[in-house]
């Protein structure tokens, strides 16, 4: 299929399901698989944030241990 081929709907079909309640049960079931979606991905970027946020402050630990503290930086375990 290309994108300038005509997508044809089987519209007797389509009023079928919708006087079924089909279509509604799809649309709720696709929103529900969206919605998982999102929930992984944003566990995903929680999880990727806190294991950054992790090497970040070994890497500025290192840094601290190895030059010093710099004069911008603060101790992030000190607030």
């Amino acid at each position: 299929m290309t994108l300038n081929e005509e997508i044809l709907i089987d519209e007797d079909r389509a009023a079928e399901a919708k006087d079924k309640g089909l279509l509604d049960i799809s649309v709720s079931v696709g929103h529900l698989v969206r919605s998982k979606d999102r929930r992984r991905l944003l566990q995903s970027y929680e999880t990727q944030k806190r294991d950054a946020t992790e090497d970040l402050a070994h890497v500025k630990e290192l840094w601290f241990q190895t030059y010093g503290l710099p004069n911008e930086w603060k101790r992030w375990d000190h607030k």
